[in-house]
């Protein structure tokens, strides 16, 4: 029986954190200026009407494109609108089909079923968490239109293999990068492999705004057509009259809908992104610091990641546990533990979609009248052991627990090691 000062903060006994982590989203003297900045600009929108000539999302899209060493850039409301311009732009629609990971937050899988397209529900890669590319390519037929390659867990689906592999069968990549912000495969950005590459900025990210996404592309055609599918038919350009004029013109070339990102959004992302580098090697040091550490403690360790890799960042960083060394408590009992000791929300990754609670196409009004179609969009029609195994077997922990000091990372073996201990008296 575990002393009262040993015993889980679960069930009564003393935490081992007992100090505030770094806050998440971090505003500073740049934010706020920029905010004050369209506060008084008369200029809230890019639909808006102002004298005002220069627009901070514009300017995000240009400076983020930069960064990731792409040409263009197309901001938008949120994470689900930049999948869902990026497919559009790629002619994607009813009766098509895209491949998407088995583990993956749920808006990748629904902008697909969205569209009108099927969402193929492709297993992971035991090892990094990402697309198995064998079955991605036995995965590939006729109606195939794309590839959301989305790295996720501190990991990254294998971009070598991924371009000949797109190259081969011509199926166009969409790379989702949301988890990803600023990490580099070699020398080049992550977020420049894919025809488009997508990003949130939603506030738990590494980029954040609160809400907001952005697509990137090298192609001058997709650059515009985004534009439009996520401006009611606009883009920019034209002669903005010294008086109060438009900064997007009519086009009409597409038929697109409001997906715009608010100036509000824009100057927040804007000074979010001069930090970004800064704050992702301050990361991986403390997360190289408790890798380090976790060698002392057995069954506990990170995710792999490919070595190509050359800069890696974490957003959700992601444990791989064997249960046996927590006398074979389950993932769920350990992430809550953790939670309880820690004062941090430690989670299991996300359900796989053939069980995630949170998708169902049948559900949608579109489909309730044709059971043909429902039966299409079952996301149990697919088989997807391995992301099974590792939901069954993987915890993760929020990115700005990294933000800390060494010893917060002490604090968080002494965590695990005290689960470990203790958690059989309450199994």
């Amino acid at each position: 029986m575990a002393t009262p000062s040993s015993a889980l903060a679960q069930f009564g006994g003393t935490p081992v954190r007992s100090a505030p982590w770094p806050k998440w989203p971090v505003a500073d003297s740049h934010c706020q200026r920029n905010l004050l900045n369209v506060l008084h600009s008369e200029l809230w929108a890019i639909s808006g009407c102002s004298q005002k000539q220069d627009l901070f999302e514009k300017q995000f899209g240009s400076d983020f494109a930069d960064f990731c060493g792409m040409r263009y850039g197309v901001p938008c409301a949120n994470g689900t609108a930049a999948l869902t311009i990026a497919m559009e732009a790629l002619g994607i629609g009813p009766g098509d089909q895209v491949i998407v990971p088995g583990v993956t937050w749920v808006a990748c899988p629904s902008s697909v079923y969205q569209l009108g397209a099927v969402p193929v529900l492709v297993d992971i890669d035991d090892k990094t968490l990402c697309l198995d590319l064998m079955k991605v390519e036995e995965a590939i037929n006729s109606k195939t239109k794309a590839i959301m390659a989305v790295h996720l867990y501190c990991s990254f689906v294998d971009l070598k293999k991924l371009k000949k592999l797109s190259k081969k069968t011509g199926v166009p990549v969409i790379e989702d990068c949301s988890q990803a912000h600023g990490a580099k495969w070699g020398k080049q950005r992550i977020g420049s492999f894919g025809e488009i590459s997508t990003f949130s900025l939603q506030q738990s990210k590494l980029l954040t705004c609160g809400e907001g996404g952005v697509c990137l592309t090298n192609n001058r055609e997709l650059y515009y057509r985004m534009q439009e599918f996520r401006a009611d038919g606009r883009r920019y350009g034209g002669t903005v009259k010294p008086w109060n004029d438009y900064q997007i013109k009519n086009s009409g070339l597409e038929s697109g809908r409001n997906l715009c990102m608010s100036e509000f959004h824009a100057a927040i992302a804007c000074a979010a992104l001069p930090r970004l580098d800064q704050q992702n090697q301050w990361r991986r040091d403390r997360a190289h610091h408790l890798e380090t550490m976790l060698q002392e403690v057995d069954g506990v360790e990170m995710v792999d990641c490919p070595e190509d890799v050359s800069e890696r960042t974490f957003y959700r960083l992601c444990f791989r546990i064997n249960r046996t060394t927590f006398q074979d408590a389950s993932v769920a009992a350990i992430s809550e533990a953790m939670s309880h000791e820690l004062k941090l929300l430690v989670d299991r990754i996300d359900p796989p979609l053939n069980q995630h609670p949170l998708y169902d196409p049948r559900k949608s009004p579109r489909l309730k009248s044709n059971k043909e179609r429902q039966q299409r969009y079952n996301p149990q029609l697919f088989t997807l052991p391995a992301s099974e195994k590792a939901y069954d077997n993987c915890i993760t922990m929020p990115h700005q627990m990294l933000l800390g000091d060494e010893r917060d990372m002490q604090e968080i073996v002494m965590a695990f090691r005290k689960i470990q201990a203790e958690i059989g008296q309450h199994l």
